[in-house]
């Protein structure tokens, strides 16, 4: 079960950069219009064609699967840079300084 849940994230993540990419086109394709051209109004525009894209990607994130949401909460509790060892788990900080959760 565990690979479905990974293929799942993974998907999703996929799609999440597709989203993304079709937002940035539309907004540079605004942006350029209107250095460009001088089409004052093309950035606006280009805000309005997003608003039903994001809109029907939240309506789809809303309907996420239980086990997808339980799988994220896991994931984002879980330090990355967790180690097992014998006195606890350690963990370091961005300065390379380790501590262990027992005391």
């Amino acid at each position: 079960m565990g690979h479905i849940l990974d293929s799942a994230a993974m998907d999703a993540d996929a799609r999440q950069t597709e989203f993304c990419t079709y937002l940035s086109a539309i907004l540079l394709a605004g942006l350029l219009l209107n250095a460009v051209f001088g089409l004052w109004w093309a950035d606006p525009v280009a805000g309005l064609v997003m608003v039903p894209i994001v809109a029907k990607e939240e309506s789809q994130d809303c309907r996420a699967k239980p086990a997808m949401i339980a799988q994220y909460d896991d994931a984002r509790q879980r330090p990355l840079n967790a180690t097992p060892s014998s006195h606890g788990a350690q963990f370091s900080n961005d300065a390379g300084v380790g501590r262990s959760t027992r005391r």
